[in-house]
């Protein structure tokens, strides 16, 4: 019925937005695994090539609370993937709906479920898919949502994840260096847990960075702007949190998450992102999370090797030879074994 009513005029539309309406509120409410396939198909369906103006109260359905608390994680993760099958068909048409939905998301990024925060991140990658340099689509484009500011955002509500800075080595020996290294993985464990509880700031953190990796994971594999330069600022954290044992199920996504982005194909932008952050990282106290940075450096360097210019190479390099330590030998062998076989 809703495909079929593309040239219906505006008396008929009312009286199909009146049957339909409470229809639509009940299927949503009582929507069933069995069924959930079905409702994505239709939604996306009657959304694909429409007027978004003349359908609006449709958007306006779809989109009214999603979340609400009083029902189980099945219902709203379900209610969140009939509506991104809706707004993906309308692709630029509905920034407006966009930033509403970016807007109402921004609170619930911490969601306490899991599938409810896998279709989170889902939607972001659809909210941030048009956030893309086309000068020929410039001025339509401009008025996507832009990933930058989300991406700010996100690293302040982050910040309970984030780890005491140590002193820069001053000469210190290997054996000092070390000493500190392990003073500082020390620090990270005491400010993990308190009294063998982790804290509650700290677990929004963790299930916002959960979130998070979910919307790198999907753009990387779904948007054509699949890892521009502002997303590198997540990788130091996302290095630090990947040696933490505290949580395993976090950690092996953040690896993931790492794995994915540095086997992405990056623009030259990118590319200095990705090593300016990684020169970051190699620079921090503990060794875990450089040993984190070296493995994703390896990944970046055997997948762009013919982008990088040769005179690039001993410089990007040389952050690693700097440290003196003996468990970096192994990754020092790996980064010079790619350009060299090149």
């Amino acid at each position: 019925m809703l495909r079929g009513s593309k040239h219906w005029g505006f008396e008929k539309m009312q009286a199909l937005r009146a049957t339909l309406e409470p229809v639509l509120k009940s299927g949503l409410n009582t929507i069933m695994p069995e069924t959930l396939q079905d409702w994505g198909t239709c939604a996306a369906t009657a959304s694909e090539s429409r007027d978004p103006f003349k359908y609006h109260w449709l958007f306006e359905l779809l989109m009214e609370d999603p979340l609400r608390g009083e029902e189980g994680s099945f219902l709203q993760a379900s209610r969140l993937y009939v509506l991104l099958g809706a707004l993906a068909q309308q692709e630029w048409r509905v920034c407006e709906l966009l930033y509403k939905e970016l807007e109402y998301l921004l609170p619930r990024l911490m969601h306490s479920y899991e599938n409810v925060r896998d279709k989170i991140g889902s939607l972001l990658c659809n909210i941030f898919l048009y956030d893309i340099n086309i000068p020929m689509f410039a001025p339509s484009l401009s008025l996507m949502p832009r990933r930058a500011d989300f991406i700010n955002t996100a690293l302040e509500l982050l910040a309970p994840l984030g780890f005491p800075q140590l002193e820069p080595n001053n000469g210190r020996g290997n054996s000092e260096q070390h000493a500190c290294s392990k003073t500082t993985d020390d620090i990270v464990n005491n400010h993990i847990e308190q009294d063998g509880e982790t804290t509650p700031e700290r677990k929004q953190a963790s299930r916002l960075l959960r979130t998070m990796s979910r919307w790198i994971m999907a753009s990387v594999t779904q948007s054509p702007n699949a890892a521009p330069p502002e997303l590198f600022q997540i990788v130091p954290l996302l290095c630090q949190v990947q040696s933490e044992a505290a949580d395993e199920d976090l950690q092996k996504e953040c690896a993931f998450t790492l794995a994915l982005l540095g086997n992405v194909l990056l623009p030259c932008s990118s590319i200095q992102a990705a090593l300016d952050t990684i020169r970051d990282v190699l620079k921090r106290p503990s060794w875990h999370a450089r040993a984190a940075a070296c493995n994703f450096e390896t990944s970046i360097v055997a997948r762009t090797c013919c982008s990088l210019q040769l005179f690039a190479v001993p410089s990007f390099f040389k952050p690693v030879h700097s440290s003196e330590q003996q468990h970096m030998e192994e990754r020092r062998c790996r980064l010079h074994a790619g350009p060299a076989q090149r």
